[in-house]
């Protein structure tokens, strides 16, 4: 059996050199592999497991492998013995309840609890303390962060993150990050260029608008720059005082536009 990668994730799937070096159950063997097609000593008699916490560099070395003809393997215990998905990778204390569904390459970290009938994507990373409420889809590729909670039926799309400590109340859409309680869309801010093309337009400067709409100068600053989002009161006053689209503050806030 060959394991590739030596970092955090390794070591705490037990794949310490120290103690698999004389261990049956894991490889005494640790190869460090470069990324490389011209590598040869994959083959189709050889085990493969992938120790890769990073969703998309795992991805990359398991079609590596798999390319060259080496089976995949993971570690679970045995609440997923019956049906165990190829490279699945499962720490201490985490637990698939009830009618679950986990797919291939997931990693499920210390003590995350996947409730009944969730559905998880290929090369998921479920992080340490987080929690699947039931009924809940995790799109491939997905990050999951540490202690998230994830309400039931919500849907995770692909290729998404969840930072740590996020209570997830929507659905998040595919490649967005989502962060906070309730988890909303980490924000982008405003363009500050695109607004003060807006405020040259309208014959307005950010003093003038900021004295109208009753706020300090200093307030409307952070405003422009991103820093930080309006409330929805006075971002449908700008819209409005400068001729901006509808709702072009929510889109390029989400919901971080207070309601």
């Amino acid at each position: 059996m060959i394991v590739i990668g030596r970092g955090g994730h390794a070591r705490a799937l037990g794949l310490d050199t120290s103690e698999a070096i004389n261990s049956d159950e894991w490889p005494a063997f640790f190869a460090d592999w470069r990324l490389n097609t011209d590598d040869d000593f994959l083959n189709s008699a050889c085990e493969v497991v992938v120790a890769i916490g990073d969703n998309t560099a795992r991805k990359r070395v398991v079609e590596m492998v798999e390319t060259d003809g080496a089976k995949v393997v993971g570690k679970h215990n045995a609440a997923l013995s019956g049906y165990p998905p190829a490279g699945l990778q499962q720490q201490p204390g985490s637990m698939v309840l009830l009618s679950s569904q986990v797919g291939a390459h997931v990693i499920l970290n210390t003590g995350c609890i996947v409730e009944h009938d969730c559905r998880v994507g290929d090369f998921v990373h479920i992080g340490p303390g987080a929690v699947l409420c039931g009924t809940v889809t995790v799109g491939e590729g997905s990050f999951v962060g540490a202690n998230v909670t994830v309400l039931p039926g919500r849907v995770i799309g692909k290729w998404a993150t969840v930072g740590a400590g996020a209570v997830v109340t929507k659905d998040v859409p595919d490649g967005e990050t989502w962060v906070g309680n309730p988890a909303r869309p980490m924000r982008s801010g405003a363009d500050p260029r695109a607004l003060a093309n807006h405020l040259s337009s309208s014959g307005h400067t950010q003093s003038s608008l900021a004295r109208e709409l009753g706020v300090s100068k200093s307030m409307f600053s952070r405003w422009a720059t991103g820093a930080y989002n309006p409330s929805l009161k006075y971002a449908t006053a700008i819209e409005r005082l400068i001729n901006l689209p509808a709702d072009w503050w929510v889109d390029r806030g989400g919901d971080h536009v207070a309601r």
